[in-house]
């Protein structure tokens, strides 16, 4: 079979080049794949792997592997040497369209699967929720259900091929083998429509959720960082357009641009999608339904918000500021131990300590959250703004002396103030 960029096959009915490609055009396609999938994900992946400050979600990690394989498969005939000149052979060219024709599905279901772990991470902020189910079986089926897609798409893309070999072609979407089979195109385009709609109504519940959270002025509302969120809503909807472009691309091929933006759609949007946050200690509640309303609004407070009711409450109440209850009964006891024994016994020097945060400067409140966040690797960043704004906390217990110094240096560096008992 004798190929060329425009025009038709020599010994074939399977019509050349239907997206009007250019060789400019293929090099781009070429370079948009590789360069994401062979140098800047496996760079990604590594610094997520084996540093030990860097924590992301299993969904993030599984969208990069996937994009790797999506960048790899469209490059498989440029590492046969095939991208021009005459067709590859039959089982190269079926063995990537099989490939190639599981990414709408394959691609499809990663973003969802990020999509969809941000929108249960928000839901689970905004309702309090102190548990959420099993989430280990869950998170299995949210990594293992695109590469079920994948494969179920490569299987019957496969078939499709082997059942009519004339079908199987480089030079009909010239910028990869395909197989001319408009069922198979059609059920592929069905299934990926389907995801992808789903993908934007939970983006939309995601959204209302943000919304309906930051203006409810009634009641203590509870404090969400919205960086991350927006980030991944904002590229689950750029893989949505880059994904409808390739579906429709797949059911009328005219042009080369869907393929070129799906090839640039690597998931470098979202830094992370954190996990579920853990469930929170049971606590003691009063019998008294009053106190417990008070309780749970005051612990919806931020810390700005918890400043102003203790300066509002010493104010109304007349409260004059007194010492700390321990520090008040240790004076007279010291003092009455100095009388008693006019040489007391040197005490020993403490060897352990618990590090505490007392307060920080307010422009540093972002840098003490990452570093509790980095501190503590099970918090994730709704806990650890929480842990921040719900002075004194301790961070650490039972540090020996060396660790403890140099923990609190590292923080007083961030402008937060640290006491050491």
């Amino acid at each position: 079979m004798s190929s060329s960029f425009n025009g038709t096959s020599a010994d074939s009915n399977v019509p050349v080049n239907i997206v009007h490609g250019t060789q400019t055009e293929l090099t781009l396609f070429l370079i948009l794949n590789m360069w994401p999938s062979h140098f800047g994900l496996p760079i990604l992946l590594a610094i997520i792997l084996f540093s030990k400050r860097v924590h992301r979600h299993p969904t993030f990690i599984n969208l990069c592997v996937g994009f790797i394989i999506i960048g790899v498969s469209s490059c498989l005939l440029l590492y046969n040497g095939s991208i021009t000149g005459p067709e590859p052979s039959k089982i190269l060219c079926l063995f990537q369209a099989s490939l190639l024709y599981g990414v709408p599905a394959f691609a499809s279901l990663l973003a969802f699967m990020l999509v969809l772990q941000m929108f249960l991470v928000v839901r689970a902020s905004v309702q309090k929720q102190t548990s959420q189910g099993p989430q280990t079986v869950r998170l299995w089926a949210m990594l293992v259900t695109p590469y079920v897609a994948l494969l179920i798409s490569i299987l019957a893309t496969a078939s499709v091929g082997a059942a009519n070999p004339d079908s199987v072609s480089r030079n009909r979407r010239f910028f990869y083998c395909s197989v001319d089979s408009n069922p198979l195109s059609g059920s592929i385009t069905v299934f990926a429509a389907l995801v992808l709609f789903a993908t934007i109504v939970f983006e939309t519940w995601t959204l209302v959720m943000l919304f309906k959270n930051g203006s409810q002025a009634s009641k203590p509302r509870v404090v969400i960082e919205l960086s991350l969120p927006l980030r991944v809503m904002a590229f689950g909807l750029y893989v949505t357009i880059a994904m409808s472009l390739s579906l429709l691309s797949i059911h009328a091929p005219q042009s080369p641009v869907p393929d070129l933006v799906i090839a640039c759609a690597t998931p470098a949007a979202p830094k992370s999608a954190p996990p579920p946050p853990p469930p929170p200690a049971k606590a003691s509640s009063s019998k008294d339904p009053t106190v417990s309303r008070l309780v749970d609004d005051i612990s919806g407070l931020t810390l700005l918000q918890a400043a102003d009711l203790v300066t509002l409450l010493k104010s109304r109440l007349n409260i004059q500021e007194i010492a700390m209850p321990t520090a008040a009964a240790a004076a007279p006891a010291t003092a009455a131990a100095a009388s008693d024994e006019p040489e007391p016994e040197k005490p020993k020097e403490k060897t352990v300590f618990n590090v505490q945060l007392e307060s920080f400067e307010a422009g540093a409140k972002p840098k003490i959250i990452r570093e509790v966040k980095a501190l503590i690797p099970n918090l994730t960043l709704i806990d650890a703004k929480k842990f921040v704004e719900s002075l004194p906390k301790t961070l650490k217990e039972n540090l020996p002396k060396e660790e403890a110094e140099k923990m609190q240096k590292t923080f007083e560096s961030l402008g937060a103030v640290i006491k050491l008992d």
